[in-house]
């Protein structure tokens, strides 16, 4: 006997039982945003060997290049860390200026990637913030990969200087490949790496599976990294520069002389940026709640005195 017979309704107005195999096929790559996904992803896969091939013959020789000028040594690979000094010789006190400026204007670049992230993130009613985690992590893989493979390329390149001779056996170079690879800040570059990678390919799926049904729902993870990227070497950069400038106070300490105009430079230069933090965030409190106006106006004066220690 029929259905119809039995139960006296038609099978096909019954309502569909949704199985768990459906419902997984519900995922991330489902539906209109999963397709704008799949789409991402291919694009992205068409694009990796043009970015290889740039990143690879047009980016890595400039960023070792760079690595090499803060090496002293003719001919000697990775030779011995020089910091700025190379820089000094050549263009003399202009280098703490455009050091420490270099960094400034690099900060104010993040930071305007992060502002124009966001306003397109309002125009398309679509969350921004939440791609931080994601963003940031990526940058974080970017940063530490490049410094893992800047950090291993000179211990590979001196591996021929250590096989002359009898020493040009198989096994010595299998011996110092491992040495180069095993060593610790090489490890823990790649650990480093390996770490963001995962931590961003899981915070970018929880963002994903959490995410609404609305029209307008775009990725702002790349604000977050190129943000992220362009901290990092703002920070090496004034890491480099601030090194430099300790070394000279410590040799004018040292002989009884005066500071050289270079770090007086350094020191004027950020005194006077930590006045006009602390003024920008005295202004801003004006426009903030009462517990948040008192935050920043401590800020701003902590800051202040800051600044005028450095600036004196």
């Amino acid at each position: 006997m029929s259905d119809v017979l039995l139960t006296g309704q038609d099978a096909s107005a019954r309502p569909a039982v949704r199985t768990p195999d459906a419902t997984a096929r519900r995922g991330l790559l489902a539906g209109r945003q999963g397709r704008r996904v799949r789409e991402a992803l291919l694009a992205y896969l068409f694009l990796l060997p043009a970015f290889l091939v740039v990143g690879l013959f047009g980016l890595f020789p400039l960023l070792f290049a760079a690595f090499m000028s803060t090496h002293r040594g003719l001919n000697r690979i990775p030779g011995t860390f020089d910091g700025l000094g190379n820089y000094i010789l050549a263009i003399g006190d202009l280098t703490y200026f455009l050091g420490f400026w270099g960094g400034v204007v690099l900060v104010v670049l993040a930071l305007q990637a992060i502002r124009r992230g966001a306003a397109a993130a309002r125009e398309k009613s679509s969350p921004f913030w939440r791609w931080a985690a994601p963003g940031i992590a990526f940058g974080v893989m970017i940063v530490a990969w490049l410094g893992w493979v800047i950090r291993l390329l000179p211990l590979l390149l001196d591996i021929p200087n250590q096989m002359r001779g009898a020493l040009n056996t198989p096994e010595n170079f299998r011996r110092l490949l491992g040495e180069a690879l095993a060593t610790p800040e090489t490890t823990q570059l790649l650990w480093l790496t390996l770490a963001a990678f995962i931590v961003g390919v899981v915070s970018a799926w929880i963002v994903m599976r959490n995410r609404h049904h609305r029209t307008h729902y775009a990725n702002y993870a790349g604000s977050f990294t190129l943000a992220t990227i362009l901290f990092g070497v703002a920070a090496l950069i004034g890491w480099l520069t601030w090194t430099e400038v300790q070394s000279n106070a410590a040799a004018s300490l040292a002989s009884g002389g005066g500071l050289d105009i270079g770090s007086q430079m350094i020191l004027i230069s950020a005194g006077f940026l930590l006045l006009w933090l602390s003024w920008r965030l005295w202004q801003s409190a004006s426009r903030r709640d009462s517990m948040v106006s008192v935050i920043l106006r401590l800020g701003g004066g902590y800051v202040d005195h800051r600044g005028v220690g450095a600036g004196g």
